[in-house]
């Protein structure tokens, strides 16, 4: 086998991966924005748990922030952690 990974010749600047880091949290913040009318809308359902609401989530196959579309309780968690 080959060993993977290590040193590609380059390595990013302190500003590059804060830069990097912001953008993530601003995609993942815009994220959860966009999913707090959904959250909002099941909970005045009654449903309230994390996996309750990642299995609405699944149903109405609304994708995951990174793809795919079978929630989690615990990503669920996190984008109501964003939102508040």
């Amino acid at each position: 086998g080959r060993k993977l990974g290590g040193y590609r010749g380059t390595s990013l600047t302190r500003k590059a991966r804060e830069a990097g880091r912001t953008s993530q949290v601003e995609r993942a913040n815009a994220r959860a924005a966009d999913l707090a009318p959904v959250i909002a809308e099941l909970q005045a359902q009654g449903v309230r748990t994390l996996s309750a609401i990642a299995r609405a989530l699944t149903e109405r196959r609304i994708p995951r922030p990174r793809g795919g579309t079978n929630w989690s309780a615990k990503q669920v968690a996190r984008t109501v952690a964003r939102l508040q």
